[in-house]
């Protein structure tokens, strides 16, 4: 029983993981599209003359492209740990199978 509690506490640890991931996934992808529409302003800014306005915008691509990095980062560990928490899973479902079958042995 004990087991078979940890089994659904575990697989919903996996969902909330994956779920988590998804959420850093669209958090990079805009981080990423705010990077290059920075970088869109800094180039507009240049061709127009106005190099203070290029370097503010460099500068405002540059927290962002930090931001982009980070959460790339933060979604390789997360990987990393969803296949942990996945192999732990399968690990418990074959404890569980084994136990009900020398169960059923008896």
């Amino acid at each position: 029983m004990e087991m078979q509690t940890n089994l659904v506490q575990l697989r919903q640890g996996v969902a909330q993981a994956i779920a988590t991931q998804k959420r850093t996934e669209r958090q990079t992808a805009q981080a990423k599209s705010t990077v290059e529409e920075w970088y869109l302003r800094a180039q507009l800014a240049l061709q127009a003359n106005n190099e203070p306005l290029a370097r503010e915008a460099l500068t405002k691509r540059r927290a962002y492209q930090e931001t982009h990095d980070a959460l790339a980062l933060q979604i390789k560990q997360q990987n990393s740990l969803i296949v942990k928490m996945k192999q732990d899973m399968r690990s418990l479902e074959l404890k569980i199978l084994e136990a009900k079958t020398k169960k059923d042995m008896y």
